[in-house]
């Protein structure tokens, strides 16, 4: 088996840019993955409403909901808002988005998210 990982003297050769690259990927990849959904995964009170109700609608109706459709359930007259908390979401590893696609937000873990039975 070939080892293609770069050894010290390697990584310190590297411009410091993609050293911090590196350790900021190193850094994610240590983040726990999320166990109990009582759990707020440290987000926001309206994050979190946000993050329930797309894994609701989801589940309901096998697709995601528009901006529109979080909007008027949060109570936003904005896209922009939306847009905000959604992007919120997406840095703190919750859901990601397929760009230039219409309800496009997926769950990187599902299996956190599911609806109480």
């Amino acid at each position: 088996m070939i080892n293609n990982q770069p050894n010290a003297e390697q990584i310190e050769a590297l411009p410091i840019n993609v050293r911090m690259y590196i350790a900021s990927l190193e850094k994610r990849l240590q983040r726990p993955i999320f166990k109990k959904k009582a759990v707020n995964h440290g987000l926001t009170k309206r994050q979190l409403e946000t993050a329930e109700f797309i894994a609701a609608y989801t589940h309901e109706h096998h697709i995601a909901p528009t901006y529109d459709e979080i909007g008027t359930h949060l109570g936003l007259d904005s896209k922009s808002g939306v847009h905000r908390i959604i992007t919120a979401l997406e840095e703190r590893n919750i859901i990601y988005r397929i760009p230039n696609r219409a309800r496009c937000i997926a769950f990187i873990h599902p299996q956190n998210w599911e609806p109480a039975k």
